[in-house]
């Protein structure tokens, strides 16, 4: 599946199988986004998972609060895929890491 396919009911993201993809209002920002990432959560919304490009499950949040900040600087730069889990199914949006050619360890580089 490439990047742009969209996603529907069946389809398997990670090791989760899609029951429903649903159109929930939330938002994710800043996006692209370097060490954290903001959501604004839909009501009710049970769990929050990030997964890159292979389907590999890289965070998951089993707790969600309307409002919540969560530290991605431990991912790789590239394009994941954000789902959020509501009682209606699953709503899913693209985030991409970008470090500006930057790694988290390197950081250190242009110390002293």
């Amino acid at each position: 599946t490439s990047p742009n396919t969209p996603i529907a009911a069946g389809d398997k993201v990670g090791s989760a199988s899609i029951v429903s993809v649903v159109a929930a209002d939330w938002n994710v920002y800043p996006n692209p986004a370097n060490t954290s990432l903001t959501i604004q959560a839909p009501k009710g919304a049970e769990r929050v998972s990030m997964f890159d490009m292979s389907g590999r499950e890289e965070v998951r949040l089993e707790s969600v609060s309307p409002v919540q900040t969560i530290d991605i600087s431990s991912l790789t730069s590239g394009s994941y895929i954000m789902a959020i889990t509501t009682p209606e199914g699953v709503s899913v949006k693209k985030v991409v890491v970008q470090y500006n050619d930057i790694q988290p360890s390197d950081k250190n580089v242009f110390k002293g």
